[in-house]
């Protein structure tokens, strides 16, 4: 049973570690679950039991007045309690976690929102046939529909900024990456990367600097993982991979993504590079191919939230009427807007939840502990009968009550732990891209439980000691 014990331990800590994805790996985030309180209950009832048998085993240790009757009353309490507490751990990792979702929702700013819309407005719009000419044509329209509704509200647009990209997932192998139709399969056992691939002159746009790339050379940074090759692998191309210290990543698209799977930022030296890989990723993918797209921000001076959001609309009619494949159009005030509608209920949630949790907690610690206490009593009436005395007995009580109440605390806290980087990807689900508050949200969390379970102790502890008494 031990062997099964630790066997599912290391499953746990394995599946926790390297789940990728929460929303591809949701099958085995339910069963990295399911081996979490199977592995909790096994822990309780069989790895306790067996510690305290071998500590009763040590004659050294075990035959000392302040050890025999704490170990003797542990070795009895699990052999009776074990599933109790672990009932009690695996509550409270449920409290934990929902609260530090909590802090982490209350201590989060809009820089979420931000790092996904740089600008004011920002549109996305797929281009059909992907050429030089046709990418500037685009983005040429693209900048006379802005500058013609400007000039009918009398809103100044400022920092528009038009640039083209193509996007499209690949596996990631020890020489590059590996692009087939089964890309966008659930049922693959990896999850694909997305990368991003940018010319350097369109990338000098965004950022100002310039690269000067020969032409089968690549600039790669990774938004998860760095990509630590010296050549890269695509599509039967070979690249070499020039590194660059300062290359920083850039907002395209969707990045709650990008913090979800790894993704890849990719430099190439020219339009006809990106055309080439362009072509290449439609000869495999087919109907499933992702046409390139131009990206293009801007900000309204002076505006107010109303006049943005009918600036916008007004701008994705006239993109219509240009007749251009237009994907999305979107205002930073309605994404505020909808980060903090979608903050506040799940915070409402989870602070239900974890309130709930807490109240289910505090009610099975109490009722054990007072139902031990009866329990308890005919047996420490006999060793007050045998000689000891009551501050001998205070000191049993207090060591016993010690070892098994502060136990589920340190199992809970090395399963939240180990559901940490779990729980950092999940988080980006509603938004919260700032995954560095995490760990102190965890830190915060743990640290509240932690007051509230020693006030329980100490609350139980003297009704125990009233009623052994």
């Amino acid at each position: 049973m031990d062997h099964y014990c630790f066997t599912f331990n290391g499953r746990r800590l394995l599946l926790a570690l390297t789940i990728q994805s929460p929303i591809l790996g949701m099958q085995l985030v339910f069963l990295a679950i399911l081996i979490v309180i199977a592995a909790t209950y096994l822990l309780f009832t069989t790895g306790t039991i067996t510690f305290s048998k071998l500590l009763k085993k040590n004659k050294r240790y075990y035959y000392q007045t302040k050890h025999f009757i704490p170990i003797s009353g542990m070795l009895y309490r699990m052999k009776k309690n074990a599933v109790g507490l672990a009932n009690i751990s695996i509550l409270s990792v449920g409290v934990v976690l929902m609260f530090s979702i909590a802090a982490s929702l209350y201590l989060t700013t809009d820089n979420s929102v931000n790092t996904q819309y740089p600008r004011d407005v920002i549109s996305e719009v797929k281009v059909g046939n992907s050429d030089a000419e046709t990418e500037d044509t685009t983005k040429t329209r693209i900048q006379e529909v802005v500058e013609q509704i400007s000039a009918e509200t009398n809103i100044q647009v400022e920092d528009f900024l038009s640039y083209t990209y193509l996007n499209f997932p690949a596996q990631r192998d020890k020489n590059g990456f590996t692009l087939t139709q089964d890309v966008y399969s659930t049922q693959t056992n990896q999850t694909p990367a997305n990368l991003y691939f940018v010319d350097q002159d369109n990338y000098q746009e965004i950022s100002g600097d310039q690269l000067d790339l020969a032409e089968n050379e690549v600039v790669v940074h990774g938004t998860v993982q760095a990509y630590k090759a010296n050549t890269l692998s695509l599509l039967n191309q070979q690249f070499e991979v020039r590194e660059e210290d300062n290359i920083e990543e850039f907002a395209i698209g969707n990045e709650t993504s990008n913090a979800v799977n790894d993704g890849y930022y990719i430099i190439v030296s020219s339009p006809e590079v990106l055309q080439e890989i362009d072509q290449s990723q439609q000869d495999v993918l087919q109907e499933m191919t992702t046409p390139t797209s131009v990206f293009s921000q801007f900000d309204l001076v002076n505006a107010t939230k109303e006049e943005k959001i009918d600036f916008s609309n007004h701008y994705q009619d006239k993109i219509n009427e240009e007749k251009m494949n237009i994907t999305n159009v979107d205002t930073r005030v309605e994404a505020n807007g909808n980060f903090r509608a979608l903050r506040g209920g799940v915070l409402f949630l989870v602070l239900n939840l974890a309130l709930l949790l807490l109240m289910m907690t505090v009610l099975i610690i109490y009722y054990k502990q007072i139902s031990e206490a009866y329990d308890d009593k005919e047996r420490f009436r006999i060793m007050r009968n045998v000689g000891l005395s009551d501050a001998e007995i205070k000191q049993a009580i207090r060591s016993q009550m010690l070892s098994v109440f502060f136990l589920p605390v340190f199992v809970t806290g090395v399963h939240t732990l180990v559901m940490l980087p779990l729980m950092k990807k999940g988080m980006v689900l509603v938004m919260l891209n700032q995954v560095n508050l995490f760990p102190l949200s965890l830190f915060l969390a743990f640290v509240i439980f932690l007051l509230v379970y020693i006030m329980i102790y100490r609350i139980t502890a003297k009704t125990y000691y009233k009623i052994v008494k």
